[in-house]
């Protein structure tokens, strides 16, 4: 059975949350930046106002969990389809799951200590550079053309993959609606990759033809 890559938008957020950081950052290891913004999200939470809670010890609100899916159904959804996607009971599902599972994870790297690795550091800041060309592609790309990254799949297409690979998901413990959903997210993804690179190119021929670059030896 041939592989089929699925991205989940854990990833994704994690990346948002990561950028927005940096913003914050002026002296000292960014990986302190990262902690203190963290803590004040999810752990400095009132005992009143939370929507998820993890061991009376993380607790993460409505507002900030309806932000981070805000931002991400604005970002990847097609604008006829906004409204519905920002409705659909499914997304919201979806999201408060997935910001469930990104918490426990960070929680535990928190208790080992993982994220005062040194090479951590190193990790976050190649992340962020990442992001920044990532948002900096998309928001360019949009200017120019606000219908070329229209590029949600329909129903119909999503079935006959999902029917394909059924058997596949189930031994991956995916119902058919969760599969579902990353099938169309795992396409999103790799038609507005496809669009991004031929766009990032396009900004690369110029900028090199208008910036002095020298490679020591």
């Amino acid at each position: 059975m041939k592989k089929i890559l699925i991205l989940s938008p854990i990833f994704i957020l994690f990346l948002v949350i990561v950028i927005l950081t940096v913003f914050t950052f002026r002296t000292g290891p960014l990986i302190d930046s990262i902690k203190d913004r963290y803590a004040a999200e999810f752990k400095y939470v009132p005992d009143s106002a939370w929507k998820i809670n993890i061991n009376n010890e993380y607790r993460i609100t409505a507002e900030i969990l309806e932000r981070d899916r805000n931002f991400l159904v604005n970002w990847f959804s097609n604008p006829e389809l906004l409204k519905k996607n920002l409705d659909d009971e499914r997304f919201k599902k979806n999201h408060q799951e997935n910001t469930t599972n990104q918490n426990l994870i960070i929680m535990q790297a928190l208790k080992e200590k993982f994220l005062d690795k040194e090479e951590f550091d190193t990790f976050i800041w190649i992340t962020i550079r990442d992001a920044i060309v990532q948002y900096y592609l998309t928001k360019k790309l949009k200017e120019k053309n606000s219908d070329i990254l229209k590029i949600e799949p329909d129903d119909s297409e999503i079935d006959e993959i999902y029917k394909k690979y059924d058997k596949g998901f189930s031994t991956l413990g995916l119902s058919g609606e969760k599969a579902k959903l990353q099938l169309k997210q795992s396409i999103m993804n790799q038609r507005r990759t496809i669009e991004l690179k031929k766009f990032e190119q396009s900004i690369l021929d110029d900028l090199k033809l208008n910036n002095s670059i020298k490679f020591a030896k």
